[in-house]
């Protein structure tokens, strides 16, 4: 393909990465106002984390082009999920896949791989765990397969032909240099190993932080902000021209005016409005 024929934003590939009940769901379900989305080819949540009640609240008018499939952290529902994907390759009839969450599937992945042990791939890994009291603990093999475990899921959903969004969590990291003394923090990832959370951004054009401001007494509600450019602390980034940061805070009454994807859209109208 000459590049001459490559549109930015055609197809949507993005990372929301934000703490618990930052709307990261809520406004990858936006994308159900996608033209693209019909009863043919719906919206597919993926989801890990068990949360798609606020789907519910705020776009019910859309909930018959938003097909649910969940799967638990008991290791056959990975390899179902796995099962699934794959199936993706040859037919997939969706316009957008939501894959909720990232930090849920790096548990999936640890729980699937101490699952084997003693299995007959080979009896001698029940040797190799550890346990303190009742709990399995994860080693070096296990983390080994998560890591092996994600690559394949994102391999797979790199191709697919359709709007791709996947939601992650963070956690922060503190570093110090032993030579100045100066402790910068940074926002990383929360996967079971540093490897991990370093390689999933890289097949991502657009990665956005949401955040949740205020809302701490009744008279003040929270607002939704999504961050598009970042900084030292947050790698946040884009290809689209949008404002670095947006509010993205909604009701169930302006759900179709206030989320991310209108948003996203009318940026781009008007970039392309400048140029004309």
């Amino acid at each position: 393909m000459l590049m001459s024929d490559y549109k930015i934003g055609q197809r949507f590939k993005a990372l929301f990465i934000g703490k618990p009940k930052t709307s990261k769901t809520v406004q990858a379900a936006s994308w159900v106002f996608d033209p693209l989305c019909t009863p043919q080819k719906r919206v597919l949540l993926i989801d890990l984390d068990g949360r798609a009640a606020p789907i519910v609240n705020f776009y019910p008018n859309k909930l018959d082009l938003i097909e649910r499939k969940y799967y638990s952290s008991k290791p056959v529902d990975f390899e179902k999920l796995k099962t699934d994907i794959e199936n993706l390759q040859e037919n997939c009839p969706y316009s957008t896949v939501i894959f909720d969450g990232l930090t849920m599937l790096g548990e999936n992945l640890i729980n699937y791989m101490i699952s084997l042990r003693g299995g007959q791939q080979n009896p001698e890994d029940k040797i190799k765990g550890k346990k303190r009291g009742v709990l399995e603990l994860a080693g070096v093999e296990d983390f080994g397969g998560e890591a092996r475990g994600m690559a394949q899921i994102l391999n797979i959903v790199d191709i697919l032909p359709c709007n791709f969004i996947m939601t992650a969590h963070f956690i922060v990291v503190e570093n110090t240099n032993v030579m100045t003394g100066k402790t910068t923090t940074t926002k990383q990832l929360m996967t079971a190993g540093k490897k991990v959370a370093a390689r999933i951004p890289i097949g991502f054009d657009e990665i956005y932080f949401f955040e949740k401001r205020g809302g701490f007494v009744a008279s003040e509600p929270p607002r939704f902000k999504v961050i598009t450019q970042g900084d030292e602390e947050m790698f946040a980034g884009t290809v689209l021209p949008l404002e670095r940061e947006m509010d993205v805070t909604m009701n169930s009454n302006d759900s179709k005016d206030k989320c991310l994807y209108a948003q996203i859209q009318k940026a781009m109208r008007n970039a392309q409005a400048t140029k004309l």
